[in-house]
């Protein structure tokens, strides 16, 4: 692509407009994933035994590798989400 062109296309109105719709998305959308990270790791750090509890009594599945594979299945919607959408 031509400087010419390039330059053209980003003094477009649309163009920037385009950029900052997008731009807000995915800082929403990495504010959303890295609250949710960390929010994890401060929950495991400051209530653990919570964690290590089973999801129900006669269950194999502790409530902490339960809600890790929740986190890990939406992170990966986020990820489809973005790529739909940006």
């Amino acid at each position: 692509m031509s400087s010419v062109m390039y330059q053209r296309m980003r003094v477009n109105p649309k163009f920037q407009e385009l950029v900052q719709k997008r731009g807000r998305f995915a800082w929403t959308l990495a504010a959303i994933v890295l609250i949710l990270f960390y929010g994890f790791f401060m929950f495991v750090a400051f209530n653990p035994a919570l964690l290590g509890q089973k999801i129900a009594e006669g269950s194999m599945w502790p409530i902490g590798y339960t809600v890790e594979m929740v986190l890990f299945v939406f992170f990966w919607l986020l990820t489809l989400v973005y790529v739909r959408r940006a």
